[in-house]
């Protein structure tokens, strides 16, 4: 065994010192003093004149990571950026997005409070004041990540519209710029559906719904997606009256059915026209605004009439004008295409973020671009992505949160004697009780020995909550472990401790010894 790792370094050596120059003789002698093949090689490709040791492509949050890696292991780093540093995140999506959910949660709340009698007049509710906030919030982020907050911390920016020459090689805008290692963090823009007479000028999408100075009076938005519901939501308690078109039989389509047709009461509840089962197949305007088409499956057709449409169906990846491909990077209609260690086809090139199309979230994006920076400086790829633990939120009010399989889905994979369901509502909240938020669900996919395969949860702080469930599966605790600990109080976080609780006692009731013994 030994032998033959001493003929495959020794080989990996040789393949090594014939690509950069170096003699063999000074490789294998650092090899044999401190395993360092790669590390030696390294060294002198950068001694050969790179510019930079890392170049990452993008700047949102994906490349942002990625970058401030490799800065803090001492690597000379640059992020060309064609826009702004902070990306889709800091400017079309969660900043924005959750801002505008905010101000929409303060103007129910305060209706709520209005229709109860705590507050006595009129109270109008501005539909300019929610985007000026908003906009505020984006700049205080932004300060954080902007040029000069980036080169205080060793990374050199550059405005510019970047494209691979080679694996060390990048042109922008007309300069050359040479590399040790490339990182591509590239995202990915909206999707415009082929529908007659709409394009990317006539709608808004998440990158110019932001832009508008006023709330409109009405809204259309096509996709019920986790942002047209997010959007739709906020929108209709901001004061616009909100038709929501989902193209299949419910809203959210890849989560659990039942924990989607609870969210979707809430929304219809809310006021939010909602429309299932037909497609958008004509944009026309009119004096009033806008005018959407929609025919069904048996043929019924309907018009939706609004002043502004939102198009959320979907995103592509920004590859075409990258010379990804020439560069020898495999690219797929999901995007760029890696290993669990987010290397590409192409040696010296790694590729983080929504271009990868895997699990497109903000903190996905941020735990991908920290793992391909660590392997690109590192001597050997060492970090591996873990995508059993993924989870993600639905910022709707009450918030929907998920970590795992459906009830459907284990079902299908371990057959329905083998799992069992667990839930609790939110009713059974204290805490819920005494902020008159008792809408929602715990809803836990789990096998006969109570280890979680999934967890659905519908209700305040569902985002938080789902981070205590990711821990117990990622350690192989069973649910049951929850009731082991104390939680405090009156607390939403009780809500784990009594499925937990639940859980326990129904596998104990449910043994032979113990129905003998209740007997």
């Amino acid at each position: 065994m030994k032998k033959k790792a001493e003929e495959f370094w020794k080989k990996h050596a040789i393949r090594k010192a014939n690509a950069c120059g170096v003699g063999l003789d000074d490789i294998m002698k650092r090899y044999e003093q401190q395993n360092e093949v790669p590390a030696i090689v390294e060294e002198h490709q950068l001694k050969q004149g790179y510019e930079y040791d890392v170049l990452v492509i993008g700047g949102g949050a994906a490349g942002l990571t990625a970058a401030i890696t490799a800065a803090r292991f001492g690597k000379k780093t640059l992020i060309i950026e064609k826009r702004k540093t902070g990306g889709e995140c800091t400017w079309f999506g969660c900043i924005p997005s959750k801002a505008i959910i905010r101000s929409a949660h303060v103007a129910h709340d305060t209706k709520v409070f209005q229709e109860s009698g705590f507050f006595t007049g009129d109270m109008q509710l501005s539909t300019t004041k929610p985007l000026e906030a908003m906009r505020e919030i984006i700049q205080q982020v932004y300060h954080e990540e902007d040029p000069p907050a980036l080169q205080k911390k060793g990374i050199t920016v550059l405005n510019a519209q970047a494209r691979l020459i080679d694996n060390h090689t990048v042109s922008a805008d007309g300069r050359t710029i040479t590399t040790g290692k490339i990182i591509l963090a590239l995202g990915t823009s909206p999707f415009i559906p082929p529908i007659e007479g709409l394009n990317e000028h006539n709608c808004l999408t998440n990158e110019t719904l932001f832009s508008l100075e006023k709330v409109p009076d009405s809204l259309v938005v096509l996709g019920g997606g986790p942002i047209g519901v997010e959007m739709a939501q906020a929108f209709q308690r901001l004061g616009a009256k909100v038709t929501l078109i989902e193209k299949t039989e419910r809203i959210l389509p890849r989560e659990d059915p039942e924990m989607a047709g609870l969210l979707e009461q809430i929304l219809h509840a809310e006021g939010i026209e909602i429309i299932h089962g037909m497609k958008a197949v004509r944009y026309r305007t009119n004096p009033e605004g806008i005018a959407l088409d929609l025919e069904g499956a048996d043929g019924y057709a309907k018009t939706v009439l609004a002043e502004k449409l939102l198009c959320s169906v979907g995103r592509v990846p920004n590859t075409s004008g990258m010379g990804l491909e020439e560069a020898g990077v495999t690219v797929t209609k999901k995007g760029v295409q890696v290993d669990r260690h987010m290397r590409t086809s192409r040696p010296g090139i790694y590729a983080c973020g929504d271009i990868t199309g895997k699990f497109q979230f903000s903190h996905m994006a941020g735990r991908q671009g920290a793992i391909a920076a660590m392997n690109a400086i590192l001597p050997f790829p060492q970090q591996v992505i873990d995508y059993s633990t993924v989870l993600w939120t639905t910022f709707t009010d009450p918030e929907f949160a998920r970590i795992g399989m459906t009830e459907a889905e284990a079902i299908e994979t371990y057959g329905q004697k083998r799992i069992r369901v667990i839930k609790v509502p939110f009713s059974h909240s204290d805490r819920a009780i005494t902020e008159r938020k008792t809408e929602g669900l715990l809803k836990f996919v789990l096998t006969k020995r109570n280890r979680i395969l999934g967890a659905h949860i519908i209700g305040p702080t569902a985002g938080e909550l789902i981070h205590e469930v990711a821990l117990l599966r990622k350690l192989g605790k069973p649910l049951s472990f929850a009731r082991n600990y104390i939680h405090a109080y009156p607390t939403y976080s009780e809500m784990v401790a009594k499925a937990g609780q639940q859980a326990y006692l129904e596998r104990l009731l449910a043994n032979p010894v113990v129905k003998l013994f209740r007997k």
